[in-house]
């Protein structure tokens, strides 16, 4: 039979296909004679999953293209996981490994949201948020933290929503644009919401719409008006 000279697996354990067990073995060989070439092809690897998503993901419009993400799911994880450590990766120095890191979880946003991969998105967020902190980046950590926020809000995860919103103010403030900081206070305002605080959840919302009609930003002001209307 053709498959039994394949260099793949139509199916295997590792997902939908998998390395051939001869194919495994020659490579497993090659690399352990090799250890200088490790770090070349790690690097490689990350760069091609930070790709891959960036192709098929993005926002939630894309819905149609997620299920390659799906299928590539615990190799987008191992990508991150390793830009995230960067064991022995000389080849991908920590701000280049930051920004992909940073890049693969924004390209992966829609997906988590639309197959309800909550956990993923708020661990994989911290992972960026803790680099972006060491990086100095504020804005892009202020960011991650409002995606950390928004998924611990709509849990209802109030107290902890609310730590992540502190966090996301104090890092906007630091690096964000105006409209980066209208953003993380209207975080602020939906926390006092659904902590039952509708005078301070009134203010903050109320300033964020002044903000938004002087920003000259529509949807802004009208997603802030539909906030306002259940407080």
């Amino acid at each position: 039979r053709l498959d039994a000279y394949a260099l793949v697996d139509a199916a295997g354990p590792d997902g939908p296909y998998s390395l051939h067990p001869l194919t495994r073995q020659l490579a497993a060989e090659e690399l352990a004679a090799r250890p200088e070439m490790h770090d070349t092809l790690k690097a490689r690897f990350a760069r091609y999953w930070v790709g891959f998503a960036e192709r098929y993901g993005g926002g939630s419009r894309n819905y149609q293209t997620f299920h390659y993400l799906e299928d590539e799911w615990p190799n987008l994880k191992a990508a991150a996981t390793l830009l995230h450590n960067r064991t022995g990766v000389t080849t991908l120095p920590d701000e280049y490994a930051g920004q992909l890191l940073s890049n693969l979880t924004h390209a992966l946003r829609g997906f988590f949201t639309y197959r309800g991969y909550w956990e993923e998105q708020v661990d994989l967020s911290k992972w960026v948020y803790q680099t972006m902190i060491t990086m100095g980046n504020w804005r892009s950590a202020g960011w991650s933290a409002y995606n950390i926020a928004w998924v611990l809000y709509n849990r209802a995860k109030t107290d902890q929503a609310a730590i992540w919103t502190d966090r996301c103010v104090k890092a906007m403030k630091r690096g964000g644009y105006h409209s980066d900081q209208a953003v993380a206070t209207r975080m602020r305002g939906l926390v006092a919401w659904q902590r039952g605080d509708l005078d301070n959840a009134e203010h903050l919302l109320t300033k964020i719409l002044i903000d938004y009609r002087d920003l000259g930003n529509e949807k802004g002001q009208a997603i802030v008006l539909v906030n306002l209307g259940g407080v």
